[in-house]
């Protein structure tokens, strides 16, 4: 279905479409400003899914992306090593940090950064058999929200078009997954759920 933008949905191979990754959580809004609004998803992951999460310093050419100064590129390893892994491996601290903040990245078909974002389309859909509101940005991702309840919600995402990239929190990223990867990390973490806050930043047409 188009979006009403066909020059910049034309770099975007949405016959292909598939939503293959899914989030459940709380829906809100924020941040409108610069032509783009933020719709996010407060929810958790289990250790087992950080590799689904990249990290900003990663991703060519993300230094194109419209809004790029919510993030820091640079992650300092010496801190991730010498700080943040002892805490986190020292049981005789208690463990809690506010979320991290992901972020949905938008991908062309040849794998670069989207340069421009897109808006998100709003309609009526249906989620597992009950009535939501959809906010779709098609081929790519979309939110879906129970029309009473915000806290009844979800995200999903096309793992081939958008990458789940960590914009705050990094530090506590690397840490993480560097401890999960060691020997006896993955059981370490096997119980947590880690606080995220998953953001979808669309034009604001």
């Amino acid at each position: 279905m188009p979006n009403g933008n066909d020059t910049n949905v034309d770099d975007f191979d949405i016959e292909l479409e598939t939503y293959d990754e899914k989030f459940r959580g709380s829906f809100g809004e924020m941040g409108r400003g610069s032509n783009a609004r933020v719709k996010f998803l407060q929810t958790s992951l289990r250790a087992r899914a950080l590799h689904k999460v990249t990290l900003i310093q990663d991703i060519d050419g993300a230094e194109t992306w419209p809004v790029r100064e919510l993030f820091q590129r640079d992650v300092d390893d010496v801190r991730v090593t010498r700080d943040i892994i002892p805490y986190l491996e020292n049981e005789k601290l208690v463990k809690y940090f506010s979320p991290l903040t992901l972020v949905l990245l938008p991908l062309k078909k040849n794998n670069t950064v989207a340069s421009e974002l897109l808006p998100a389309e709003m309609q009526d859909a249906q989620d597992g058999g009950k009535l939501s509101k959809q906010h779709e940005v098609e081929g790519l991702f979309r939110f879906r929200v129970h029309p009473n309840d915000p806290a009844l919600a979800s995200v999903e995402y096309n793992s081939e078009r958008v990458k789940l990239v960590a914009i705050d929190g990094q530090h506590r990223l690397k840490a993480l997954k560097r401890w999960y990867k060691k020997q006896g990390g993955a059981e370490a973490l096997s119980d947590w759920s880690i606080p995220v806050v998953i953001l979808g930043i669309v034009k604001d047409d």
